[in-house]
């Protein structure tokens, strides 16, 4: 596919914080793509390490590198949000700094951009690994195929978001969506698809192009209650009323997102004790009860924790392994709620 044009077609932004070794390896699956019309942007969340240094070396031998450090920490998401207001190129992806781009996978996406060129995003599929490399097989992968809005929407709510570094946006559409910058929750790449879903088609690929890394480092492992109470909400309140939402999906959306914040409050609970909190567990779990009823759970979760106060050595490693396995224990559990009901009838 030949483009005249007198701009990169696509920007990558590559957000990153203190993870120099992790950031070499992105930054490499990047640049050895064999679409190459492409920017790479790196925006430095204050790291105060040799992140610079090392941006800059490649810099001086690919121009297609541009470098910006803010003065001061800005947090994951609001930096993530000041690159993506700074996007100027038909399409934009957001690789995370631990994350690597398969070799091919700008020259797919575009493929499926130019068979269905209404498309919002385009998403490859993707493979977990861990820190060694290893694959983490899991089963709740998104069907391929070519996606017309609320079908879309449907499938992203019953299944799972595509992979954030797998992803490439089409920004001229995307920006009709605005992303949330004010009290942000840490559920909010998932309602800004979600919102992009209901109002454009989008595709998902087959081809697995993207290595996702998954380790109790990631920003996605870290989880306290700050980060989803009481912003997200507030968040699915404004959803909710959105206009995009047909009255019949309106209902069944408010209830997705409630269903989806309870689970994430449950996991707050459960990272608490695999961190040792106590005071926080019962924070998440206080929250659970007067917001979300729980009249039979909610026993069984303070019971835990009591159980938790008087044998932390032996409870311990049931809780951090479930952090540790928290996206395969999360698949099932979605399989689950999708073929039960299938099975009964």
């Amino acid at each position: 596919m030949t483009i005249d044009q007198k701009e990169p077609l696509i920007t990558t932004i590559l957000p990153t914080y203190r993870r120099p070794h992790l950031l070499k390896r992105a930054l490499e699956s990047v640049l050895n793509q064999t679409y190459r019309d492409i920017r790479i942007c790196v925006y430095d969340d204050a790291s105060g390490d040799e992140t610079e240094s090392i941006v800059n070396a490649y810099a001086k031998t690919d121009s297609r590198i541009q470098y910006h450090r803010h003065d001061k920490n800005l947090g994951a998401m609001r930096n993530f949000i000041y690159a993506y207001e700074r996007v100027t190129t038909k399409y934009f992806s957001y690789l995370i700094d631990d994350d690597q781009l398969c070799g091919s996978m700008y020259e797919k996406v575009l493929k499926g951009f130019y068979d269905h060129p209404d498309s919002s995003f385009v998403a490859v599929s993707d493979k977990r690994v861990n820190e060694k490399g290893n694959e983490i097989r899991y089963f709740n992968r998104l069907a391929p195929g070519y996606y017309r809005p609320f079908n879309g929407f449907l499938l992203l709510s019953e299944r799972r978001l595509p992979s954030q570094s797998g992803t490439v946006f089409n920004t001229s559409l995307v920006k009709t969506i605005p992303f949330f910058s004010e009290k942000s929750c840490y559920m909010d790449d998932m309602i800004w698809l979600w919102l992009i879903a209901l109002k454009y088609p989008f595709v998902i690929l087959p081809d697995i192009e993207v290595l996702e890394t998954i380790h109790q480092g990631a920003e996605s492992s870290k989880s306290v209650l700050s980060n989803y109470w009481p912003n997200c909400l507030q968040r699915i309140e404004l959803v909710v009323s959105n206009p995009d939402i047909p009255d019949k999906l309106r209902k069944y959306a408010k209830g997705i997102l409630f269903k989806r914040l309870k689970h994430r409050l449950i996991y707050v609970m459960i990272y608490s004790l695999s961190a040792g909190d106590i005071t926080g567990a019962f924070k998440a779990l206080s929250v659970l009860r007067n917001n979300f009823g729980l009249p039979y759970s909610y026993h069984i979760f303070y019971i835990m924790i009591k159980l938790f106060r008087r044998h932390p050595d032996t409870l311990l490693p049931i809780f951090d392994f479930m952090v540790r396995n928290k996206f395969k224990i999360y698949d099932i559990i979605s399989l689950l709620r999708i073929y039960l009901p299938k099975l009964k009838n």
